[in-house]
């Protein structure tokens, strides 16, 4: 087990795992290495290390912070990624510094803290549109559950997941909270998102919605097996307990949607052998450690039955994030033959279309794109 996440911890975390550079031009600047990412994978950091136990973000051109998060539903008072996009088009472009900052437990050292965070930017000679800023909190664990879950998110990647943290389910009423993480392996969804270049093999399933912004993949992998695994995870670096976990997995397990409980703390070790658990060594290294998968008392029938109904959940998500890479006047295009009369049946013919139909439609529309 890992002593303490600290600023030098994160970015080795970052680079023995994931292979990110590490520049350590600016140690006297910011009392670490900083790490070195490409844009889209700086917003996908800044997508998920945000949220009540997690913050991250960009500046602006004029000092202001920005947090350009995209909602798994198309929304009409939220700005959509396009808009960030075109209101703030150097984020989404070349490479990206990630600093961590610790801020002081006094709230008058935390009111100046984006000024003093700007004027170190200032003094290495960054462009502070080129930096995304995360924080680490004065409270026992750093309040870094977020960066623990895209630690866990990319190692889930790499096993060929499709991933979300804090995944709410609206419909599912049997699922009591918000899961941190939840991670599926559908084959039969990824492959049609894999055949037409929106992941690589596993991905965050918000990158579908970016597709027009960074472009497809080409270097694919098709998952070959048929079986369906739905897991859910919880993330603690504060101080918690075996009756804490206990708790989540009765409440994520008892609806019967999910197959495997994974426990992420990178301070305590693994309450239960049935649970898989993410394992942080001092030396950086993060092992995702598979346990056998919990036998459920439940029926089998009763529990495939709701897994195709978080499936079903699962699809329409898919969608609503790829129809995200179209403007309005195409979103109505594509729903014109309907005619719908108000928004609710604009919704409706949106949500019927079948995902491989929009999959199909938006590799086209990125692909008249980068044509032109």
């Amino acid at each position: 087990m890992i002593k303490e996440i600290d600023e030098y911890r994160i970015g080795q975390i970052l680079n023995k795992n994931f292979g990110y550079s590490l520049n350590s031009k600016f140690i006297d600047v910011f009392g670490c290495p900083i790490v070195e990412f490409e844009a889209k994978e700086a917003f996908n950091f800044v997508q998920i290390v945000n949220g009540l136990s997690g913050r991250s973000y960009y500046f602006a051109e004029d000092g202001q912070v920005i947090q350009p998060i995209i909602q798994p539903e198309l929304s009409l008072n939220e700005l959509s990624i396009l808009d960030y996009y075109h209101r703030f088009p150097q984020l989404f472009k070349g490479g990206k510094y990630l600093i961590p900052y610790r801020y002081n437990k006094t709230m008058e050292k935390k009111k100046t803290e984006k000024q003093v965070i700007l004027e170190r930017i200032n003094s290495a000679g960054l462009n502070p549109q080129d930096c995304v800023i995360t924080e680490i909190t004065y409270l026992q664990g750093g309040s870094l559950e977020g960066f623990t879950e895209y630690v866990a998110s990319k190692l889930l990647i790499n096993e060929g997941f499709l991933t979300e943290n804090q995944a709410s389910f609206p419909k599912a009423k049997d699922i009591e909270g918000i899961p941190d993480i939840a991670a599926y392996r559908i084959p039969q969804l990824q492959n049609t998102l894999i055949e037409n270049g929106f992941i690589g093999y596993g991905g965050f399933l918000h990158e579908l919605a970016l597709s027009r912004i960074f472009g497809t993949i080409s270097n694919t992998r098709i998952l070959d097996e048929k079986q369906w695994i739905f897991l859910v995870g919880e993330s603690k670096t504060g101080p918690t307990s075996q009756s804490d976990f206990l708790e989540k997995e009765r409440k994520y397990f008892g609806g019967g949607y999910y197959d495997r409980f994974l426990q992420v703390t990178p301070h305590s070790p693994r309450f239960n052998e049935y649970y898989d658990y993410l394992g942080f060594d001092e030396d950086g290294t993060v092992r995702l450690v598979w346990s056998p998968e919990k036998q459920d008392v439940s029926n089998k029938e009763w529990k495939d039955m709701k897994k195709k109904e978080l499936k079903t959940y699962i699809i329409n998500k898919m969608k609503s994030y790829l129809l995200q890479n179209l403007t309005f006047n195409e979103l109505t295009a594509l729903v014109d033959k309907g005619k719908p009369k108000t928004l609710y049946e604009f919704h409706e013919n949106l949500h019927s279309l079948e995902l491989k139909q929009v999959a199909e439609l938006i590799k086209d529309v990125v692909a008249d794109d980068r044509s032109r």
